[in-house]
């Protein structure tokens, strides 16, 4: 195993593994293919001014986990114009899908796409009040429990530190190991319900975290 830097040739790789981890087909569930679904969800954090990323390659050079970050510190002008360009691709891209029926009925898909906005809208007022966030974190269930999320947690801590930031966030839900996030250190910031995460039944099913770097 090693860690790398994304590449394109990740995109790919790593579906499969977000798809193991995150029940995001649920969102359209009469999409044509729930890979559109995960294309979406994975284009959408890679569309971010991103400036760090953490993939893990096995033995055969196969994406098979990531941590991809924000360190706000870092975030230059090139990093928000290319993320400026790159969601208008984005977005370009999904209504076109949408509007040929790809994502399944044009009025249900708008309908939740107001659910999933809402969602976002509410979890970006969080980050704006931490230094760093972790946008997206996977690995294969394969190799959880082998020291590699930690190293890669680690990893991310330190480069914040380095760049003088004084906290970190990121969220999940119930159906996510979020008990890797109390093992680690990580604290709990606030729980938040939303019908479209898993387990809706319960008051509770979102999770915003917080770590303080010291």
């Amino acid at each position: 195993m090693k860690i790398v830097n994304y590449e394109k040739k990740h995109f790919s790789q790593l579906l499969p593994v977000l798809q193991k981890t995150w029940n995001f087909s649920k969102f359209f569930p009469e999409a044509e293919s729930p890979r559109f679904v995960y294309e979406l969800v994975l284009e959408s954090v890679l569309s971010g001014p991103l400036n760090h990323t953490q993939i893990v390659e096995n033995d055969e050079g196969k994406a098979v986990g990531c941590l991809v970050g924000t360190i706000k510190k870092n975030v230059t002008t090139t990093h928000k114009v290319k993320a400026v360009l790159d969601i208008g691709k984005l977005i370009v891209k999904t209504l076109y899908k949408i509007l040929i029926g790809k994502f399944g009925p044009i009025g249900e898909v708008f309908e939740r796409l107001k659910e999933i906005g809402s969602l976002i809208g509410n979890l970006e007022r969080d980050k704006a009040k931490f230094d760093g966030v972790v946008e997206l974190f996977i690995l294969d269930e394969s190799l959880r429990g082998k020291g590699l999320g930690k190293r890669m947690m680690n990893t991310f801590v330190s480069e914040c530190k380095q760049e003088g930031a004084k906290s970190i966030t990121l969220w999940t839900d119930r159906g996510c190991t979020f008990e890797f996030y109390d093992k680690y250190g990580f604290e709990m910031h606030r729980k938040i319900h939303s019908p479209i995460l898993s387990f809706p039944e319960c008051s509770e099913n979102g999770f915003v975290y917080k770590f303080t770097i010291s």
